[in-house]
């Protein structure tokens, strides 16, 4: 019954899984932390020069408003682009993950 050991070794790689993700989350995690305060940074940077801007009478309070929005969307739209970058990271840890299945199930076929 091959199929019922292989089965049995397979269900048992859950630790062995969640410890693959578990790092590839430790190293995307400091690049994450990262681009959300380059994300902040920048924001603030403009949210001020509008300040200015509106304090000065140049823009309006909807003027503000609009730019705000609208340098916070662009922020977001270049902190997704970044995080994309680490989906092929993911398609990695996708790999890992089949790596140590076909190798569970080949040392368990091998044995046999």
């Amino acid at each position: 019954m091959p199929n019922k050991k292989v089965e049995e070794l397979i269900a048992g790689l859950d630790d062995q899984v969640i410890d693959v993700v578990g790092q590839f989350v430790k190293r995307r995690k400091a690049a994450y932390e990262q681009a959300a305060i380059k994300l902040k940074n920048d924001l603030r940077d403009d949210v001020v020069r509008y300040s200015e801007l509106l304090e000065k009478k140049k823009i309006s309070t909807e003027d503000f408003e609009f730019l705000v929005r609208g340098r916070s969307a662009q922020l977001k739209i270049e902190l997704l682009e970044h995080i994309s970058v680490s989906k092929a990271k993911f398609d990695l840890v996708t790999e890992d993950v089949i790596k140590l299945v076909l190798r569970t199930t080949i040392a368990v076929v091998a044995a046999l």
